[in-house]
């Protein structure tokens, strides 16, 4: 799938184990993170950049919502103690993920230079620096999908499409924002 591409209504579950259905978190612009995992370092910092942001996009009209494979107490972690404001859904069966195309990582692709300037930074600012103190690295769910960003429209029709291609690789998000902005009402 990629731009202009409309996504089929896909069965998710909250958290709290509620089925949830794509269409009903889409109602409007939003952006739709996927997420290696809800545990992963620089995904939780990508996430929560977007959390701090959730007023201002809001306010333009735009949704936001967090789509991994499974961990329900990781996804419960994230909006019971470190205060995710948008939904944190749960898709098992990684139909999303197949939808959208996003790829699957290589073990042999951890000495990619990449993955070091994606994964490092967030290892350093959780537990050599201390900066980040929200963040807490968990047991990946699926240690071999690769993160990506969408946003779609109220008709679930693909707006922006960044398909990660290593650990920890998101479009800046200023440009996702904008992207983002750019179709609100």
């Amino acid at each position: 799938m990629d731009v202009g591409d409309t996504l089929h209504d896909i069965g998710l579950f909250d958290p709290d184990g509620t089925p949830v259905a794509l269409s009903d978190v889409v109602d409007g612009p939003t952006i739709l993170v996927l997420p290696r995992y809800f545990s992963c370092l620089p995904c939780q910092q990508f996430m929560y950049a977007l959390n701090d942001r959730l007023d201002e996009l809001r306010g333009a009209g735009v949704s936001v919502a967090a789509i991994s494979a499974r961990a329900a107490h990781q996804a419960r972690w994230l909006r019971d103690e470190q205060g995710v404001r948008y939904p944190l859904l749960l898709d098992p069966e990684h139909e999303l993920c197949r939808a959208i195309d996003l790829g699957r990582f290589r073990p042999w692709e951890i000495v990619k230079p990449k993955v070091y300037r994606n994964y490092l930074p967030a290892f350093r600012r959780r537990w050599v620096t201390r900066d980040d103190t929200r963040s807490r690295q968990g047991v990946p769910a699926d240690p071999f999908q690769l993160p990506g960003v969408v946003v779609v429209d109220g008709e679930r029709r693909l707006l922006f499409v960044h398909r990660g291609e290593g650990l920890g690789d998101y479009p800046p998000i200023e440009e996702l924002i904008q992207a983002a902005l750019a179709h609100a009402a």
